[in-house]
């Protein structure tokens, strides 16, 4: 499966230069278009979309398109997300707003998003895609990106609109698995997959892409950074109330929850206090439970994703889904 990765990681990437190097537009907007981009990435949408196509018997020259866009629209997310979080560091550089400035990084993210729809149709146009088919993708793309917008305001206001688990989970559904969940099924509709197939791709992009956040709130409290390239413990100084948070806040004593509360959200708080929730939330063993949250999500994607033929592609799918619940950036 890695090599396989490898391979459609660097199918993306030089597409990606190509777009990058192609452009007529000022230097200032393309680096900063492209800071993220070109720092690297796991390009984990691509390949879903990609080995989904693949199912259906779609060259990846064909799908190439589609996977480049729905990057393309990534990081346009991850830009803005930055600029919201006020986050310094992602893949291991500074933030585009950090190094460039907000109004050129909130510039260069809507860029990113336009691109991507004049890339799509001028690419399958001149490839003789059906304009419906190209209207359809699209229709997906704008459906994930409404998801996004939902999952981010959610995000951003915790407090009012994450209470429970199952507003959690809403939440990463639409912030994450949403894109996720049509990477999936564009690979599907380039093959021409049926109404069912499509259903099961929907429903294993949709699981294993709430399993992959879920992965992710896990590594931003308990991983390493100089592994994940991301600051420890920016969710808590930013209040965000992740799974973990939520079963945590569920066993504190009152002591602990004192010391917690003058931590959580408190953007000014210290390394050294944040370390303390840490340490509080680390005392409470909920990260089992979480995992088992995860997990359950992953192996229901799995059961869909098992309703279509077996193939070298699905079988990278579900090693890809192993890796998404047990990987350490």
């Amino acid at each position: 499966m890695m090599s396989e990765w490898e391979h459609v990681r660097s199918l993306v990437n030089d597409e990606l230069n190509n777009i990058r190097n192609s452009l007529d537009v000022p230097s200032d907007l393309r680096e900063a278009a492209f800071h993220l981009i070109s720092a690297g990435g796991k390009r984990i949408r691509p390949f879903i979309l990609m080995l989904s196509g693949g199912l259906f018997d779609v060259e990846y020259r064909e799908s190439l398109p589609a996977a480049t866009s729905v990057e393309l629209l990534h990081n346009f997310t991850l830009i803005h997300d930055d600029i919201m979080d006020k986050d310094e560091f992602r893949r291991g550089i500074p933030t585009t707003h950090v190094r460039f400035g907000e109004e050129v990084a909130l510039v260069a993210g809507d860029f990113l998003f336009s691109y991507l729809h004049h890339y799509l149709v001028s690419r399958y146009s001149s490839m003789g895609k059906s304009p419906k088919l190209i209207v359809d993708i699209i229709s997906i793309l704008s459906e994930a990106m409404n998801n996004i917008c939902v999952g981010q305001i959610m995000d951003i206001l915790p407090e009012k609109y994450i209470n429970s688990v199952d507003d959690y989970l809403k939440m990463v559904y639409c912030k994450t698995a949403a894109l996720i969940e049509a990477s999936a099924c564009i690979g599907g509709m380039l093959g021409g997959c049926s109404e069912s197939e499509l259903e099961y791709l929907r429903n294993f992009g949709k699981n294993i892409g709430m399993a992959f956040q879920i992965a992710d709130d896990i590594l931003g409290v308990f991983g390493d950074p100089k592994v994940t390239g991301k600051p420890v413990g920016s969710d808590i100084r930013m209040g965000k109330r992740t799974l973990i948070v939520l079963f945590a806040e569920e066993r504190m004593g009152e002591d602990e929850r004192k010391v917690f509360r003058r931590v959580f959200g408190n953007r000014e708080a210290s390394d050294r206090d944040i370390m303390k929730a840490i340490k509080i939330i680390e005392g409470l063993k909920v990260l089992d439970d979480v995992k088992a949250v995860m997990y359950k999500l992953k192996d229901k994607a799995l059961s869909f994703l098992r309703k279509l033929p077996r193939s070298i592609y699905r079988e990278h799918l579900e090693c890809l889904s192993e890796y998404i619940v047990t990987r350490q950036k």
